[in-house]
């Protein structure tokens, strides 16, 4: 649900800060994009 999305959200956002390597980041963007389409209605 949106609490899922919002708990994602923060954690890419903590993420995000940090110095992740690249492929990492571009797989949390996916996995988040993804998650995000799936909760379109």
């Amino acid at each position: 649900g949106s609490s899922f999305l919002f708990a994602f959200g923060i954690h890419f956002l903590i993420l995000g800060s940090m110095n992740f390597r690249p492929e990492v980041d571009t797989s949390l963007k996916d996995a988040y994009l993804k998650s995000k389409w799936n909760e379109r209605p």
